[in-house]
């Protein structure tokens, strides 16, 4: 069988039912990243860091809605450093089909947006 978090360190809720089913789970002093544009509420829990990421909204600003992960990963990794925005961007190359490199430039930019909404909270 698959391995199951039980209690992760961090969430990455992109919208209100990700949010509202996975923030109890995450552990005390864990961090909750949480896309404010398709929610509302702001978690209730206390004794973790929140960022809101309005990551739709930004996502939408650089042309492509589709890219609003990208955002999210953006504020994870500045937030975290477990690698470099470069080293992601750089990914991008490995992971898409050469047919969707046009997407690249679209990404890195929400992976520099993502990254400028989290040097600019306070988390």
């Amino acid at each position: 069988s698959s391995p199951l978090v039980t209690e992760p360190t961090t969430l990455i809720a992109m919208n209100g039912p990700a949010l509202l089913k996975y923030e109890p789970a995450v552990k005390p002093g864990g961090l909750i990243i949480y896309n404010a544009s398709l929610t509302n509420r702001e978690p209730a829990r206390t004794g973790v860091r929140v960022l809101a990421v309005k990551a739709n909204e930004i996502a939408e600003e650089i042309g492509n809605v589709q890219v609003a992960a990208n955002v999210m990963l953006g504020a994870f990794l500045e937030i975290t450093k477990v690698t470099s925005l470069a080293n992601a961007a750089a990914a991008l190359k490995k992971v898409l089909p050469e047919r969707r490199y046009h997407f690249i430039p679209a990404n890195e930019r929400a992976l520099k947006e993502g990254a400028q909404v989290a040097r600019e909270a306070t988390v």
